[in-house]
């Protein structure tokens, strides 16, 4: 005597599946009639099945019950799939709301704002370093407008710190007290300008209008080098003199106005002591302005950022910790090509081999390269084969 169970699981029917089992064993029983079946088919009624079948029993009945051990079978797959989605459903609105899924929810958000805090207190302290928000502005220097008797303009135009020159204009202007002023000079006398062991001679004669020159002065204590950093300094020194009827020369005071601004450049000036008599001497401080550092110094930040992000992508992907993906071969290619249009798009335009190209540019761009090289070696190693 052999016996067969067939199980057929799960305490949670739904009424359909309970018709289809008094379904299936009414058919049961009709078959075994059917077939002249002295054994009985027991089947009871939490569903299992035990069948005592003698020698002697008629195939009709085997493949009868093997019929509906298939449906069997596909019931209970249903109701386990069923089953195990709604586990699914209602562990993950338990997690959901656990205290563990609200802490790890909460962590980086606190991350998160302290780096958003940190950002902008260091960005407040650029602020305040690089002074964004004075304006160029005009400075007195010399003998006080009343006591003057000549009257200087001072104007930067441009400053080229690769050849170390500031091009600046000095224009002699007439009194502005007076009511009336008029471009046209009342008296014969000389104005010297010195920059550095050079001295230009201008004659003003009387009756005549008043001249304006054009001068480049050297920069000195700076280097382009330090970009966008770099500082230098310019000195220029005048002096006016009049001849006395004596044949004597008389100094004349002078009074100056400087203007303290220029593109991309911030012109600070001051007097200095000199040891020629009757000469005012400036020193014209020449910095970059603030937004021009700044932008600078973030374009740098920029080009190390994507550096440094290309190299963790490349290495995750070489050691197999994150998938392949032939999309990134294009962002590591435009990376490569990035980086140098970043370094064009700096302010001022500097000559290439500044020491933040060394220390920034040049190894972000090799980084890059050597970023590349790592996913296509990843993906020659492990990438997807071609079928068949």
């Amino acid at each position: 005597m052999t016996h067969s169970p067939l199980s057929r699981p799960s305490q949670h029917r739904h009424s359909s599946a309970g018709a289809e089992d008094r379904a299936i064993r009414l058919e049961l029983r009709g078959g075994l009639r059917e077939s002249h079946i002295s054994p009985s088919l027991v089947i009871p009624s939490n569903g299992l099945l035990q069948n005592r079948v003698w020698s002697g029993a008629g195939f009709g009945l085997m493949d009868l019950a093997s019929r509906r051990i298939r449906i069997a079978t596909i019931r209970v797959d249903r109701n386990a799939m069923n089953d195990a989605s709604g586990n699914s459903a209602t562990v993950q609105a338990g997690e959901k709301h656990s205290p563990v899924a609200h802490s790890a929810f909460l962590q980086p958000a606190i991350w998160l704002a302290i780096l958003a805090v940190g950002c902008a207190f260091a960005y407040a302290l650029l602020l305040s370093r690089f002074d964004l928000w004075k304006p160029p502005s005009e400075t007195q220097f010399g003998a006080p407008p009343k006591a003057a008797e000549v009257w200087l303009y001072l104007q930067p135009l441009h400053v080229d710190p690769v050849n170390d020159s500031i091009r600046m204009r000095i224009s002699v202007v007439p009194d502005p007290s007076l009511a009336d002023p008029a471009t046209i000079a009342d008296r014969n006398y000389l104005l010297k300008i010195s920059r550095g062991k050079q001295t230009e001679h201008l004659e003003i004669r009387a009756n005549q209008s008043l001249p304006e020159i054009t001068l480049d002065i050297d920069l000195d204590a700076g280097d382009i080098r330090d970009y966008p950093l770099d500082h230098y300094l310019a000195t220029i020194g005048f002096s006016a003199s009049q001849k006395a009827p004596d044949g004597k020369e008389r100094m004349l005071p002078i009074h100056i106005t400087a203007w303290e601004g220029i593109l991309g450049f911030s012109v600070t000036g001051q007097q200095t002591a000199t040891q020629r008599p009757g000469e005012f001497r400036l020193q014209f401080s020449v910095r970059r302005t603030g937004a021009a550092a700044f932008f600078g110094i973030a374009i740098y930040v920029a080009m190390m950022v994507m550096a440094i992000c290309a190299l963790v992508v490349g290495t995750l992907l070489f050691l197999g910790i994150r998938c392949i993906d032939v999309a990134l071969l294009g962002a590591f290619a435009a990376t490569i090509f990035a980086l140098p249009a970043l370094r064009h798009a700096l302010p001022g335009s500097p000559p290439l081999g500044v020491r933040a190209d060394i220390l920034i540019f040049f190894w972000a761009e090799l980084v890059a390269i050597i970023a590349l090289c790592l996913f296509v070696l990843a993906w020659v190693r492990r990438g997807p084969r071609p079928a068949g």
